[in-house]
């Protein structure tokens, strides 16, 4: 009817209005913007990597608003969207994530929705928007389970997040290639950050803290000056560098070695071991009982200057001692017939339950500092460039991912405790039981004797 508002008008209005249309990314006095690069990029995989309140999560939280809203100026999607919101727990979700979403979503844009937690801070779990389109939220601290199963177009994961989980999250990206942005603080400065960063095809932004010209300087300054040199690094120019009060942070990649055309090769390229290894060597295993924790099975063997390269690993939660010990069984039955002792948790019971199932295992030395400081010495580089343990990837990724998380407590005084905290450090226990069966006295017991076919190629599992 002549003289009625037109209703795209009156939709145009209201957008014009809203917080999405009236946000400018901030620019350093000669124009520079990272946050302005990251939402012009069309990139499979974005990474933006910044310092302590340098907009990183300003601009995930826009970038991943607009594509939920069909509103992106830079890209346009023809399908129904579901889109995946992943942070290192629920108290940040609540605390900083969805706020930061919510206010570029309005409740006029929501269908429905489902919570965690409805009183404040609020915690949601999925929001359903009415042009269809999904924004589901999870915790990484969850187990890499509860990420099984679905197929999504779109990943923001915002700070550091265990890599078993970013596994799973880029698993569900594949059957809709769908795209992938990462923003975070280096705090713990993680390898599979690193790797991401120098995969092709991967748009990696930087900002720095004192760069965000929205922040008051003097307190920029005043946090700046009550940092370390190195955490002023990590913390405010968002630098990769090696995290504070970790228990091995030198493993890295002069510890790791790669399948390559019938050889194990080293972060140089060198060619040090053929794959399979000899039947010859000797080959030595340790376990670290778990349930609701991973139980951890580590298989490795040593050359013939003893140093030992571990090349199996079997990690997972939910099973009963019965179930690993069939799967430990047919594990060692495929190893060459060599005396193995398998080093083990002190369990009786589960210890019990694999001898009856004809996996025997020795009680493993335990002590935590000298263990620590054994491995410590297999970790250290050689006068020959090499360390006396290797670790073949991608088989002992989730030791490496333990490493990186793996700490001591801190001391009011800035100083540590002689043990760590007990977390995040299963594969890393096992492990430790390992090294000290081999460098931390003579054995407690009997080894075992496994009549076998020989290695089986590949470091993968199922």
């Amino acid at each position: 009817m002549a003289g009625e508002p037109d209703p795209r008008e009156i939709e145009a209005r209201v957008r014009r209005s809203e917080p999405l249309a009236g946000y400018e990314p901030w620019r350093t006095p000669d124009g520079r913007s990272p946050q302005a690069d990251l939402e012009r990029s069309t990139a499979k995989v974005d990474v933006f990597r910044g310092g302590n309140r340098s907009g990183k999560t300003k601009s995930g939280s826009v970038k991943t608003s607009r594509r939920a809203l069909n509103q992106d100026p830079f890209r346009t999607f023809d399908t129904v969207q579901k889109l995946w919101v992943v942070c290192r727990n629920w108290e940040m979700l609540g605390g900083y994530l969805w706020p930061a979403i919510k206010e570029y979503i309005p409740d006029r844009y929501i269908a429905g929705s489902s919570w965690l937690r409805r009183s404040p801070p609020e915690i949601p779990l999925s929001i359903k928007l009415h042009n269809g389109n999904e924004i589901a939220f999870k915790s990484a601290d969850a187990s890499p389970d509860k990420f099984a199963g679905d197929k999504i177009d779109f990943a923001w994961v915002d700070e550091e997040i265990p890599g078993a989980i970013m596994q799973e999250v880029r698993a569900r990206l594949i059957d809709k290639d769908g795209d992938l942005l990462v923003t975070f603080t280096p705090v713990r400065s993680l390898q599979w950050l690193r790797d991401l960063e120098r995969e092709p095809g991967t748009a990696v932004f930087r900002a720095s803290t004192i760069d965000n010209p929205y922040l008051p300087q003097a307190a920029v300054q005043a946090y700046a000056a009550s940092l370390s040199d190195a955490a002023r690094r990590r913390r405010l120019a968002g630098e990769y560098g090696q995290a504070e009060g970790l228990v091995y942070p030198q493993i890295g990649v002069e510890h790791f070695l790669e399948e390559r055309a019938g050889s194990l090769v080293d972060d140089r390229g060198v060619n040090r071991y053929p794959w399979p290894l000899p039947p010859s060597w000797r080959r030595v295993a340790a376990i670290d009982f778990g349930y609701v924790n991973p139980f951890v099975f580590l298989l490795g063997a040593l050359d013939p200057d003893q140093r030992l390269i571990l090349y199996q690993c079997l990690y997972g939660s939910s099973r009963r001692i019965t179930e690993w010990a069939a799967i430990l069984k047919d594990e060692i039955s495929a190893a060459p017939s060599r005396v193995w002792p398998i080093w083990s948790d002190h369990d009786a019971g589960e210890r019990a339950e694999l001898d009856f199932a004809g996996v025997p295992t020795e009680a493993a030395k335990k002590d935590i500092v000298q263990g620590i400081e054994r491995v410590h010495d297999r970790l250290h580089i050689q006068g020959d460039g090499r360390p006396r343990v290797y670790f073949c990837m991608p088989a002992l990724r989730p030791l490496v991912d333990e490493a990186e998380l793996y700490q001591y407590p801190e001391q009011i005084t800035g100083r540590t405790k002689d043990i760590p905290i007990d977390k995040d450090n299963h594969a890393l226990d096992a492990l430790r039981y390992a090294v000290m069966g081999l460098d931390g006295g003579p054995p407690a017991g009997i080894g075992l004797l496994i009549a076998g076919a020989g290695d089986r190629g590949g470091f993968g599992f199922d």
